[in-house]
């Protein structure tokens, strides 16, 4: 093969593994963490005329991911698809890296491979997709190596530069690269043992040279402040564990199973258990594997083991092994052990002479598949998953999509902005009001837009609102924190209107003052809007029911408190009007001219139903028929 052949393969996986990371880019995975919402608000430092060399919030972070997401946010504005697209281009860029790695320490075929390994992985197209700094160290350890392999084959001491230099990137990127020198010193001892010295000293020492002067300005940030550098990896570390041999030995197992047995269990970063390679990719990553241990004295050999494993350290010395971020410094020379397999694989079917073709279709035939389930598992499991929306905590991103959408003031608790970072993030609106914990509400302006935290004092603010209002109220989307056991709404959200008032005749009165103005069902029946009045404040807690009839009984029906259950009885007030939709689970087909709709009042905890009374007060019902959807009607 040559270069020419090689550049054209190399270009169009590249293509392939772009195409699959912008498939649904920034709106899948859903949400946006507060890890990655930190880079956000960082990189609006940055913006802003703040150039750090290490960013001190959310336990220290490196620079280099935070500066291309300013980059970003220039371009893109303060949304998802600006903090993730730095990410998208670095774990593009890492395909094509991964290629030149490769090839330069085995042979071309085995780099044009390796790439389409990376380019369908699920661990890195997931990587390339969401805003984590680690995306970077794989693309810098892929280019260091390639260009330092390269500059020692041909004793060329400016590849040796330039592959230091970005080795010593690969610093500014993510704090698993501190395990690096460990690596690289192990197998620089190895090859001495092996009489290589010379070699070493002749090419090795531009490599590191360059390396250190890169790394000078971050190492003279750590000697000033340890604590800011260091204090994460005392946060996880195993070290003080008090059975801590028992913890190596259980973490080393859960490191090593990652690649073929089970993988990271956070959705955050995985599928949760899904190893790094899939059935089909992990039968050639132990074919590769037995060929690097059968060979391991060979320089490329070697150094492939013992980054592939050596590099597990960051998660077998710390929490939650296997953790994907902290492991990720295994990449990309993991992602070339299954690309060995293939290539023994295709020069075992040459040696036994079997028809040209047979061995490329049996590589496209196992990439392919191994993609395919790769797409499968991402697009057609993980995004799908509840779980992965928790996770990411899509919740606060559509919060604060609301609220930039909203044409008016908005009030909201301001809770939000400390505990979901990506609020403060996305909110560009300077109508935005954030009331304090304890602080009385002072709405002054309709329509106005009420986002409160539901746990805390809403009753209180809910009785100091404008007087004489049409509200609106509805549940926010479901959250859930990694240790909460259950999902619950992030906000109750209120739409505040200046009252029309009424005109025409109400529908119906109830015998508890409640009056119903107005309703109106949507075309297809599937959701019906209620407004009441209420003459005089309720003496207890009712709950509407909108039941959809026919000749068998209740088709479909929805019962709750009004407005979602985020405005009860007990707070209405005389001269409000509460709008009330209710969604009705029709079945898939149904004839809407044979049903009728049916609404009515109940106590929520007696279960009495609210009579309905004539004009002069005498009792007609217990509910009221809506007129548009009488039989016929």
């Amino acid at each position: 093969m040559n270069r020419r052949q090689f550049t054209t393969y190399v270009l169009l996986v590249t293509a392939l593994g772009a195409g699959l990371r912008l498939i649904q880019f920034g709106s899948v995975p859903a949400g946006l963490y507060q890890d990655e919402a930190f880079n956000g608000l960082d990189a609006l430092r940055v913006l802003a005329g703040e150039h750090a060399l290490y960013f001190t919030t959310n336990n220290g972070r490196e620079p280099l991911l935070i500066y291309l997401v300013s980059l970003g946010i220039a371009w893109l504005g303060r949304t998802p698809q600006a903090v993730r697209l730095p990410a998208l281009l670095l774990g593009t860029l890492t395909i094509p890296a991964t290629a030149l790695l490769g090839s330069s320490l085995f042979n071309r075929r085995v780099g044009i491979l390796s790439a389409f390994v990376v380019a369908g992985s699920f661990w890195t197209l997931h990587l390339s997709r969401v805003g984590f700094r680690a995306v970077g160290l794989p693309l810098f350890t892929a280019l260091a190596l390639a260009a330092g392999w390269h500059g020692a084959r041909r004793a060329k001491w400016e590849w040796m530069v330039l592959g230091g230099i970005c080795y010593g990137l690969g610093f500014y990127t993510y704090l698993a690269v501190r395990a690096t020198p460990i690596v690289l010193f192990a197998w620089a001892a190895a090859m001495v043992l092996a009489g290589h010295w010379a070699d070493l000293w002749r090419t090795g020492r531009w490599f590191v040279l360059a390396a250190a002067l890169v790394v000078t300005p971050l190492l003279a940030v750590a000697l000033s402040d340890p604590a800011i550098m260091f204090g994460r990896v005392g946060q996880v570390s195993i070290l003080g564990h008090g059975n801590l041999a028992g913890a190596l030995i259980q973490n080393l197992g859960r490191g090593l199973g990652l690649y073929v047995w089970q993988g990271d269990v956070i959705p955050r970063h995985n599928l949760p258990g899904r190893p790094v390679f899939d059935l089909i990719m992990a039968f050639f990553f132990l074919i590769g594997l037995a060929w690097l241990v059968k060979h391991r004295r060979r320089p490329a050999a070697m150094l492939t083991l013992l980054w592939s494993f050596l590099m597990l350290a960051p998660t077998i010395l710390a929490e939650d092994t296997p953790h994907f971020l902290r492991a990720v410094g295994v990449l990309p020379l993991a992602m070339v052990i299954p690309a060995l397999g293939l290539d023994q694989s295709w020069q075992w079917m040459e040696r036994r002479r079997q028809r040209g073709w047979l061995a490329p279709a049996m590589a496209a035939t196992v990439l392919s598949a191994s993609l395919a389930w790769t797409a499968w598992d991402y697009w057609g499991n993980y995004a799908r998953q509840p779980i992965t929306a928790y996770a990411f905590q899509s919740a606060a991103v559509e919060m604060a999509e609301q609220i930039d959408d909203f044409d008016g003031p908005v009030w909201a608790s301001e809770r939000f902005v400390h505990e979901w970072e990506a609020i403060p993030l996305m909110v560009e609106s300077t109508t935005v009001h954030w009331i304090a914990e304890d602080a009385d509400l002072q709405i002054d302006a309709l329509p106005a837009l009420l986002l409160v935290w539901p746990y805390h004092r809403v009753a209180d603010l809910m009785a100091t609102l404008p007087s004489s209002i049409s509200l609106q109220g509805w549940r926010g989307p479901l959250i859930k924190g990694d240790l909460e056991d259950s999902a619950y709404p992030l906000y109750w959200g209120y739409l505040l209107e200046s009252d029309p008032g009424l005109t025409g005749t109400p529908l119906a009165r109830f015998s508890n003052g409640m009056t119903l103005d107005r309703a109106a069902a949507s075309g297809d029946g599937r959701s019906v809007t209620l407004e009441w009045t209420i003459a005089e404040r309720a003496d207890g807690d009712y709950t509407v029911f909108v039941h959809v009839t026919g000749r068998d009984g209740i088709v479909a029906q929805d019962d709750s408190r009004p407005a979602a259950g985020t405005y009860p009885t007990q707070w209405w007030r005389p001269g409000d009007r509460i709008v009330d939709l209710h969604a009705i689970p029709m079945p898939v087909a149904y004839d809407h001219g044979l049903h009728q709709t049916v609404v009515g009042l109940y106590h929520s905890e007696t279960r009495e139903r609210v009579a309905v009374l004539a004009a002069d007060g005498t009792w007609v019902s217990d509910h009221v028929i809506l007129p548009a959807d009488r039989p016929g009607g």
